[in-house]
């Protein structure tokens, strides 16, 4: 009768003994699962200035202009702001978005820039929506191989090169506004802040904020984007995107920090003739009371 109850106690700690290991086996199989998942969800958005993106490969550039002036321009629906960059949500931001016209396509590399010597508006084709169904390498060589047709044509006209891009950064009563950018080869420092002092200001600024990355042809695309406040409605205007393919949707491409720009490179609303102007009229109104 002992033996029986030996052998009958043995037989329940074996039995408990693989009840307790499957229960931790499960556990290590399930652990790993439920730890990785809230980050592959949700992944946390990569930030990087426009400087350093086009250090790394090749990229291509799209600048695209709203053909809309003025406050019958419809506003974002996206949350944003110009400190932390806008988004486009729904239906009505992409059709916003399917409104710009593109301007100009600009190659980068090694941190240099290319913008193609192409007049897309006198091709019906050469839009953003038939270029972004191309790989980024195939955009660069299709618009490379168009640029050299259209200058076969043309004796007058160079090619474009490669160069550095330059960019100001335009403040105003001490706060920074945005950035001016010129990609031509063509152009100087100096002609560029020639330009900058007499055009309108707030018409100079060429980018002050982010456009986060969407989805548009199964691919998605992030860049820098001109967005100003709508005094009638509250909302915000989309006047102008730098954009170009990113890997994925937590790739934000964000303007150059300040203090990366000397003083060659910013341009003060004050030396403005429009600011100056303002100044003078200041001055006088002074004097009238």
């Amino acid at each position: 009768m002992k033996i029986w109850l030996s052998l009958l106690s043995c037989l329940v700690l074996l039995l408990a003994g693989c009840s307790h290991d499957s229960k931790n086996t499960s556990k290590s199989n399930t652990t790993p699962t439920e730890s990785h998942s809230p980050s592959q969800s949700h992944p946390k958005m990569k930030q990087i200035t426009w400087s350093d993106y086009i250090q790394q490969g090749h990229h291509i550039f799209y600048e695209l202009e709203s053909p809309i002036r003025g406050a019958s321009a419809d506003t974002l629906e996206g949350q944003g702001s110009i400190k932390k960059g806008f988004s486009i949500q729904n239906d009505h931001d992409l059709d916003l978005f399917k409104q710009l016209e593109l301007k100009h396509m600009i190659g980068t590399q090694k941190g240099q820039t290319r913008q193609f010597n192409i007049k897309l508006n006198e091709d019906q084709s050469y839009t953003f929506d038939n270029f972004s169904k191309y790989s980024e390498s195939e955009v660069l060589k299709k618009t490379a191989h168009i640029e050299q047709n259209l200058l076969d044509d043309l004796d007058t006209e160079k090619p474009s090169t490669y160069v550095d891009p330059i960019q100001i950064l335009m403040t105003k009563d001490g706060q920074n506004k945005g950035v001016s950018m010129q990609f031509d080869h063509q152009f100087t420092l100096s002609k560029l802040k020639s330009d900058l002092k007499s055009a309108p200001f707030d018409y100079a600024t060429d980018y002050n904020t982010s456009i986060k990355p969407f989805k548009y042809h199964g691919k998605y695309y992030a860049g820098l984007a001109k967005i100003t406040a709508e005094d009638l409605s509250g909302g915000y205007v989309m006047h102008r995107l730098l954009i170009t393919e990113v890997k994925n949707n937590h790739t934000m491409i964000k303007l150059d920090a300040a203090h990366s720009f000397d003083q060659a490179h910013t341009m003060h609303y004050e030396s403005t003739h429009q600011g100056q102007d303002d100044q003078k009229e200041n001055a006088k109104k002074l004097d009238n009371l």
